[in-house]
């Protein structure tokens, strides 16, 4: 069998154990460096330049991080909200690696994957772009009060931006200010209103 096997079945097996496997040692150092993956949809992991980078999906981000080899913060850590990617693209590099291009905002991420895992990482942001905004941001029937919460906890975070929070902040408030006047008359509305502003 060896080098030159003809069953694309067992080879794609093979490919798929080496990933996983690589992908458990990689997410076991993350932990260990305090990194946390509650909710990561996705993690691959790279060496290039001497540093260790990670790429890891969530459902609302992507997160790049670079570590030199000795463990201390290479690059860097970046944080992309799903929402603010504007595209995502592979090429070839040397016939041996793909990089996954991310680009947002007018930064563009290249993170150098292997062939296999590169449609992978692209195909699952893609999917996760054309989400709709509203079932990502506002899961049904939730309390905008608990979102308001959420929202500054992710802004804390730096994972969305002052404008992206203004904006949000004031759609929550006026859901939270139209649930407590549903009882109120018109008139007082139309006054609630004028003062609200």
């Amino acid at each position: 069998m060896g080098l030159f096997n003809k069953n694309p079945e067992a080879a794609n097996d093979r490919r798929e154990e080496w990933s996983r496997k690589k992908h458990d040692k990689a997410r076991e150092k993350l932990l260990k460096k305090g990194v946390s993956l509650d909710g990561c949809l996705l993690l691959v992991d790279s060496i290039d330049d001497g540093s260790y980078e990670y790429l890891l999906i969530f459902q609302d981000r992507v997160e790049y991080i670079s570590m030199t080899v000795i463990g201390r913060l290479g690059k860097g850590v970046e944080i992309i909200p799903i929402s603010q990617i504007s595209s995502v693209s592979t090429k070839k590099k040397l016939g041996v690696f793909e990089i996954v291009q991310i680009t947002s905002s007018g930064r563009v991420i290249e993170f150098k994957s292997d062939p296999y895992n590169a449609p992978k990482l692209k195909s699952k942001i893609l999917e996760l772009m054309n989400a709709t905004t509203s079932e990502v941001a506002d899961p049904p029937m939730s309390d905008p009060s608990e979102q308001l919460i959420k929202l500054a906890d992710l802004h804390r975070a730096g994972v969305i931006t002052d404008e992206e929070f203004s904006a949000k902040k004031a759609e929550l408030l006026k859901r939270i200010w139209l649930k407590t006047c549903q009882g109120c008359a018109t008139s007082d509305l139309a006054d609630s209103m004028h003062n609200w502003r």
